[in-house]
């Protein structure tokens, strides 16, 4: 067995048609990514980034909600995204036991929480003075996002121009419905419990 603080991480990445970063584009396929989480300093910065362990991609966001939530969350398969988010924070309310996952970060490609982009989820809330850190460089996803907010106890997002968690940056407590001059200009993130 690997560490006894590892959880599981899980991505839902959203694969848009066109690279071009419009309220139209279709989704082709979302996925759903598993990492690991990363160890932070005494500074509370990542140490290193988490790493990949597993992907499953779906043809909807109503079909990865339904795999987040083990079958708890079905919805039509048309469903829009805010539609989506709705039923899910609906599950949480109502949930008398632990959850499948939870999702830790979203992050949108418009100011205002609009034009959902990425979902990242894990098996428990965020671990005390503990996270999880991403980047986006090498993806579609590089420099297009412009808001984003942390749940299920990671109460900071931190996001960076460049993608070691370097340079430029802005920290959300818990979100940020803009990221002011990294708007397009987002390479790396981290989210933690503090």
């Amino acid at each position: 067995m690997k560490d006894k603080v590892t959880l599981l991480v899980l991505l839902v990445l959203v694969f848009w048609v066109a690279p071009s970063a419009s309220a139209q584009e279709q989704v082709t396929s979302i996925c759903v990514v598993e990492l690991e989480p990363v160890p932070f300093n005494e500074q509370g910065l990542p140490i290193g980034l988490s790493r990949i362990l597993n992907e499953n991609c779906f043809s909807t966001p109503a079909e990865a909600m339904t795999f987040i939530t083990d079958g708890a969350v079905a919805l039509p398969l048309t469903a829009t995204q805010a539609e989506v988010n709705a039923a899910y924070e609906k599950y949480v309310a109502s949930s008398l036991k632990p959850l499948q996952y939870y999702i830790l970060v979203q992050f949108y490609d418009n100011t205002n929480y609009n034009n959902f982009m990425y979902q990242f989820v894990s098996s428990l809330p965020c671990p005390y003075q503990g996270g999880y850190a991403g980047m986006f460089r090498d993806t579609p996803y590089n420099d297009r996002a412009e808001s984003g907010s942390a749940y299920s106890g990671c109460n900071k997002l931190a996001v960076f121009e460049h993608a070691d968690t370097t340079c430029a940056s802005l920290e959300c407590f818990p979100g940020c419905s803009t990221f002011g001059v990294l708007n397009n200009e987002v390479s790396s993130w981290y989210v933690i419990y503090q």
